[in-house]
């Protein structure tokens, strides 16, 4: 449930000339910074700078009636109210000092730090800014360049329409310009039924036996202030039910086994402090339920994952003043059993350490865990951590290397022998990660990839005889810095890995498109996949396995590129 764009990971904010002022401490060794507009060095009247918040990001400070005036938008300062306007055609931004609330042509967003009086200059998110003037920021960390660039406008997304009218096995959830939408293919000519009528929305996933699907929805489009709301919808698209009135804290997840929803909420207040808390909604008759399994004010937890039995989960416990790192399981009774514990406990002041595993994912046998140890930075956490795999009967780590710690990019073999996961470092997920396949008797690790290849989405098919799917395409960094940019790695595709190491591109197409998405179809004839055909919207296509040319099932499937180029959340869901 993470927040998603190709943005920055440290955040920008820009400030500009009036009067009053405060004073905020900046970094007395930081280097001299440059901010360009299309390639333009922009003239600035002071330098800008870094600063530091309390939660260790790094904000970049600039003037603002400069960027402002040079992003075509006037800028006027209310001495009696305290407040400044900024406009562009029918663009009105209005900001007060010290008000995390903003207001944007009449609708309230919020910050994630409000803006501020700094010698005599006000400040503000630059990302926030620039977006809603028409422009995109982007981050030079080696030449220490904040590089703006104006955006034009937007091409307009197709309505979902469903192009094959001959029935497929399969039902299909999927997101179009933010809103959750499903077909059942099972039916010939149904059409996309659109569930949501308001806010951003993320998807959970079905439940075990495919009654009901859940979702996120968030309650303003801003996704650095939005909360996100924890829903639930029938497969048929009616029954639409808020399961808890406080926004969840993690992705919340389904019982393999039954329909129960565990979740962990957090403030509906401004910031993201936890309840720390552990829910667990029950559809078994019909009539929702929530029993509450880790009271209230207990410990945060991280990362959550059932066992495969759904008789219990594994739970994530980060590090903090009392207590070290810990993965512990508690069963649907209450008991916990403690299965992992590193380090001391302890927060040290101005250093470096492991803080909590994240990504947890049960093997289908339940002898062995897998997951990422994140540090307390979110940048170097941005970059690359460390991947583990817990074996239960020997009760020890097991060190795979390092990657970015998404859950997606485990993916266990049936019958618990093999994982395959995605390795490397850069917060990029379009160069230097390449597929490596992790042998649990053996302990060998194979390092899948090629030579100026980038791959993500592993997807074992249904025995590991039968091999894995992933996708593959030629690693690039060209989308960075571009506007209207089509695919992130043109030409892309899906490919099959056989059990004996011989790969094969299972799909193909315009080398204008990208294929991501793998998912073997409930009857394992065919391959459902995603093309997409700019970075921000496609079609779904089914692949029979026999071979043949794929057909387009879905047209008008959209979403956001993700954190550089993630592509997560996902856009579909299929069950």
């Amino acid at each position: 449930m993470k927040k998603s764009k190709l943005r920055l990971w440290t955040v920008m904010a820009i400030f500009f000339l009036i009067g009053g002022g405060l004073s905020t401490p900046v970094f007395a060794d930081q280097p001299a910074i440059t901010v360009t507009l299309n390639g333009q060095i922009l003239e600035l009247p002071e330098p800008p700078r870094i600063q530091r918040d309390e939660s260790n990001y790094l904000w970049l400070i600039v003037p603002a009636r400069e960027i402002s005036n040079a992003l075509g938008a006037s800028v006027a300062w209310d001495s009696a109210a305290s407040a400044a306007t900024i406009v562009k055609g029918d663009q009105t931004i209005i900001l007060k000092p010290g008000d995390r609330k903003v207001w944007e042509n009449g609708s309230q967003v919020e910050l994630a730090t409000p803006p501020q009086i700094i010698n005599d200059r006000l400040q503000v998110s630059l990302n926030f800014l620039a977006s809603a003037l028409g422009g995109r920021v982007k981050w030079d960390q080696g030449a220490s360049v904040a590089q703006i660039t104006i955006i034009s406008q937007p091409v307009q997304l197709p309505e979902p329409e469903r192009i094959e009218p001959a029935a497929f096995d399969a039902r299909v959830a999927f997101t179009s310009d933010g809103h959750l939408w499903l077909v059942d293919g099972r039916q010939a000519d149904s059409a996309p039924i659109r569930i949501t009528a308001a806010g951003p929305v993320e998807i959970v996933g079905w439940s075990s036996n495919g009654e009901w699907l859940a979702y996120l929805q968030s309650d303003i489009s801003d996704e650095y202030a939005s909360k996100q709301y924890i829903w639930v919808v029938k497969a048929d698209g009616t029954g639409a039910i808020q399961l808890d009135e406080r926004p969840v804290y993690i992705t919340p997840s389904w019982s393999p086994t039954e329909n129960l929803l565990a979740y962990t909420t957090q403030t509906p207040q401004e910031g993201y402090i936890p309840d720390g808390n552990l829910k667990i909604s029950s559809f078994k008759t019909g009539v929702v339920a929530t029993t509450t399994l880790w009271p209230q004010n207990s410990e945060i937890i991280e990362s959550l994952a059932w066992a495969p039995d759904g008789q219990s989960l594994a739970i994530s416990l980060p590090r903090n003043e009392k207590q070290p790192l810990r993965i512990d399981r508690i069963t649907l009774k209450g008991d916990h059993i403690n299965l992992l514990t590193l380090d001391e406990a302890g927060k040290m002041e101005n250093e470096i350490y492991t803080r909590a595993a994240t990504g947890l994912k049960w093997s289908p046998d339940g002898y062995c865990l897998a997951y990422y140890l994140k540090p307390n930075s979110g940048s170097l956490s941005a970059d690359g951590v460390a991947i583990q795999v817990l074996n239960m009967p020997q009760k020890k780590p097991i060190d795979l290397g390092g990657g970015l710690a998404y859950l997606q990019w485990f993916d266990w073999a049936p019958d618990s022998s093999q994982l395959a996961y995605i390795a490397g470092g850069g917060r990029e997920a379009t160069t230097h990660k390449r597929l490596h396949i992790f042998d649990v008797k053996t302990g060998q690790i194979t390092d899948c990839g090629q030579t100026e290849q980038v791959d993500t989405q592993p997807r074992w098919l249904s025995a590991p005889a039968n091999g894995i799917f992933f996708c593959r395409g030629t690693e690039t960094l060209g989308w960075e810095g571009q506007e209207q940019f089509g695919v992130l790695v043109p030409g892309q595709r899906i490919w099959h890995r056989t059990a004996d190491g011989k790969e094969l591109a299972v799909t193909n197409g315009p080398v204008d498109t990208a294929d991501y998405a793998p998912h073997l179809s409930p009857d394992g004839q065919g391959l459902l996949f995603l093309r997409l055909t700019a970075y921000n919207c496609g079609s779904l296509y089914y692949q029979p396995m026999a071979g043949g040319a794929p057909k387009e099932l879905i047209r008008g499937v959209s979403g956001e590129p993700g954190y550089y180029g993630n592509y997560y959340p996902e856009w579909i869901n299929i069950y």
